[in-house]
């Protein structure tokens, strides 16, 4: 679901049965928090008179509040603070996975690639693949948002690994089903230098992994943003081919 600002805001302040629900009350108390943050002033009894009229009202309010206040970018890092203080992360990534343009816009100019690749890999995927799509979804957030780099790294290494035990049928590490796969690769009708440029990728990419990810924290950005476009690159034909 594509969720908006308003979306968010009523989902937390105002639906019932939600993990660990905020209320209105609270989400008051963030937006004076983030005013002195970024240099804005509430009268928090303003705010708290306000909040007596119509419960329908309330959620316009608070969105009219948010939107006028706070630029883009600003709103995006105070709906994050909210919503994984409440573990709401899927709401959280599917606003930035949607919306992400409107939010993260410096982000999105130094990454421009990254949410096409995951857009394309999914169709390609054609929802056969959820683990799959689940895991470059969560390193697509990670990635743009900045954070948990390793984790996003790991998250794109556990969606290759677990790729090829749906296709293989068993549980084998991403290592023990790189040597079958590179078979099946050279198997296909695919130029013999298309496919030992593969195979070396494949051989390749645990390495990295381990000696970078897993073992020790060497990695950065801009290497990241390449790991996702190979894995990608790599998931599509995996796909495609066999």
């Amino acid at each position: 679901m594509d969720y908006t600002l308003d979306d968010v805001l009523n989902y937390i302040g105002f639906k019932s049965g939600i993990p660990r629900r905020l209320g209105y009350t609270k989400i008051s108390n963030k937006l004076s928090e983030y005013g002195l943050d970024y240099g804005k002033k509430f009268d928090n009894d303003e705010l708290f008179y306000d909040l007596n009229g119509p419960e329908d009202n309330e959620g316009r309010y608070f969105v009219s509040m948010f939107g006028e206040s706070f630029k883009p970018q600003e709103l995006y890092y105070i709906l994050k603070d909210i919503l994984e203080e409440n573990g709401l992360t899927d709401i959280l990534e599917s606003m930035i996975i949607n919306n992400a343009e409107e939010y993260e816009t410096d982000l999105i100019e130094s990454l421009p690639n990254l949410k096409q690749q995951l857009v394309d890999t999914k169709k390609v995927l054609a929802g056969k693949y959820n683990k799959v799509e689940d895991y470059l979804a969560k390193a697509f957030t990670k990635l743009i948002t900045g954070n948990e780099i390793r984790n996003a790294l790991d998250d794109l290494r556990f969606a290759l690994e677990q790729l090829l035990q749906v296709i293989y049928k068993n549980n084998q590490t991403l290592e023990n089903n790189i040597t079958r796969l590179r078979k099946d690769i050279k198997d296909k009708d695919i130029e013999p230098h298309v496919a030992s440029m593969v195979g070396t990728l494949l051989t390749l990419y645990p390495d990295y992994q381990n000696a970078n990810v897993k073992h020790n924290d060497t990695f950065n950005s801009n290497s990241a943003e390449f790991i996702f476009d190979i894995t990608a690159t790599i998931i599509k034909l995996i796909v495609k081919i066999l």
